[in-house]
């Protein structure tokens, strides 16, 4: 008999914390069978031995990359594998605190057919489980039914550990958009989502989001540390957009490419290099550049108070 829910956990390198992830989900409490499924992407720091105390477990499924897939390679890789009516996800380094939480989503998908999936809140912490100060992330807005036009290009519904949807193959979808990035698919995997249903986000705190200043997550890699982050950004925007037009998902992503005008203004004044000059070129012709050069003092403005708040 196929399972109720399967369990994807991607991880990388959190030998630190995967023992955690996974106690926090095979202490579930449920009233249905559920799989894990656990992919090491080719660890270096002891992960993959550790998750072989794992593998003799009945309900547990583990596959240890002989060389590094990349993060979208090895989530598609897992959801492929699932069996499950509902998927379920948890990154390696984050974990549950509640041990009803996939008895609260599946009960609500079974009474809500409605809804494509349900997340949470989720309690940010950082490496050392002690909870930040800013609770908020500015990509994740607090909206108890989120639908496509609500998506924009950029926000998301929760935090990918907090998300368990109904199955790919009961709703048509194919998650290859997931590859257009190699390390970043949240946004693609919520893009396709949204193209089928809304997702309804409780209020309570089911998961924890680990936000580490030590471990390079893929998050940091493209957003914080990496100073061609909006040209980054940008061409991945513009792969969402094309996929979302070929396959006629009717979504707009002009409200993030104002917001990434800004951002390449902002790095032009700081970088003044060539680079810098040609994407805020680039984005600025993107459609009509008026619009985008009458937005900039809001957005600055906005900017300016979304560092303040995360001060």
């Amino acid at each position: 008999m196929d399972p109720v829910v399967s369990v994807i956990i991607a991880t990388y390198n959190h030998r630190p914390f995967i023992e955690k992830a996974l106690d926090s989900v095979l202490t579930q409490e449920v009233n249905f069978s559920y799989e894990v499924l656990i992919g090491d992407d080719c660890s270096t720091d002891g992960t993959a031995e550790l998750l072989q105390r794992y593998a003799s477990l009945p309900n547990v499924r583990l596959f240890c990359r002989s060389e590094n897939m990349g993060a979208s390679y090895n989530l598609n890789d897992l959801q492929g594998r699932a069996a499950g009516k509902y998927i379920a996800y948890l990154d390696g380094d984050d974990y549950w605190q509640d041990p009803h939480k996939l008895q609260k989503q599946v009960d609500f998908l079974e009474q809500n057919p409605s809804f494509i999936a349900c997340t949470s809140l989720s309690l940010i912490i950082d490496q050392s489980d002690k909870p930040l100060k800013k609770q908020r992330v500015s990509w994740i807005p607090r909206k108890k039914s989120f639908s496509l036009k609500d998506f924009k290009g950029i926000y998301l519904p929760g935090q990918i550990g907090t998300l368990l949807h109904r199955s790919f193959a009961s709703q048509g979808l194919d998650p290859s958009v997931e590859l257009l990035h190699p390390t970043i698919a949240d946004r693609a995997l919520f893009l396709l989502l949204l193209s089928k249903g809304r997702v309804y986000q409780m209020p309570s705190k089911l998961c924890t989001y680990r936000i580490s200043t030590e471990m390079n997550s893929a998050t940091d890699s493209l957003y914080r540390k990496n100073c061609n982050y909006v040209a980054d950004d940008y061409e991945y925007t513009l792969l969402l957009q094309d996929y979302s037009e070929s396959h006629h998902i009717p979504c707009s992503f002009s409200t993030h490419k104002r917001h990434l005008f800004v951002s390449a203004f902002y790095m032009r004044i700081k970088c003044k290099n060539a680079e810098s000059k040609m994407i805020l070129h680039k984005i600025s012709h993107d459609g009509c550049p008026l619009k985008y050069w009458l937005y900039l003092p809001f957005g600055i403005l906005q900017k300016f108070y979304q560092r303040t708040m995360a001060a």
